[in-house]
């Protein structure tokens, strides 16, 4: 194991865990995420556009508002989905390791106010002492990096990756094409994903893809 990846894990488990993920990555397109230049490492509100910092301070009224709006029909039916979609679920954050996961999207809002996709994979890499995020499967792929922000949560600085597409281009270089989210842990070895859009809230559910082997 590589010395940085020894430092990560140790920093994790004094936070609360670190889980070893001892497969390749999962099916899907190799996919290289474009370094931001003259603001790498910086603090996230230094990177975001004035406009996704409101977006991601404005995230708790959306989520309520989301939620609200939901006709009792679509209730989740499940546990699991309630607290998914819970937005006050947030624990205490132990970071997501590197490794291949399985992401859920359920999508809150629009004209649908629910609707739930099939799960793809994602996977989350070590690069120095930072760590990148890439969905790689499926018609939405966000990838980009994840900036510390607060001990419930990460801040993602993505942009839109289309299927076909290896080369992810860094935040800020396409204005249309980027995507901000937040990261949470709701659990041992589950993480969510929300990433708020015009009218809409995509939310990920993150969890150890099914085929790895995991050790505590």
């Amino acid at each position: 194991m590589r010395p940085s990846t020894i430092a990560l894990c140790l920093s994790l488990f004094a936070t609360g865990g670190c889980a070893i993920l001892h497969t390749p990555p999962p099916p899907g397109t190799s996919v290289t995420i474009e370094p931001e230049s003259p603001s790498e490492g910086a603090e996230w509100r230094t990177v975001a556009r004035p406009e996704d910092q409101q977006r991601i301070d404005a995230i708790d009224a959306r989520w309520h508002a989301a939620i609200d709006a939901l006709p009792h029909s679509l209730r989740p039916p499940t546990a699991a989905d309630r607290q998914l979609l819970d937005p006050q679920a947030a624990r205490p954050l132990v970071a997501l390791p590197p490794g291949g996961y399985e992401c859920r999207r359920i999508r809150l809002g629009g004209w649908a106010k629910l609707t739930r996709f099939k799960p793809d994979t994602c996977y989350v890499k070590l690069d120095g002492n930072k760590l990148s995020y890439t969905t790689q499967t499926g018609r939405l792929m966000p990838g980009g990096w994840l900036y510390p922000d607060s001990d419930t949560r990460q801040v993602l600085l993505a942009t839109d990756r289309p299927a076909g597409v290896q080369v992810a281009p860094a935040y800020g270089v396409e204005a249309k094409r980027d995507l901000i989210g937040v990261i949470e842990r709701l659990g041992p070895l589950r993480w969510r994903l929300t990433i708020p859009r015009d009218d809409e809230l995509d939310v990920w559910e993150i969890t150890p893809w099914p085929k790895q082997k995991l050790e505590d």
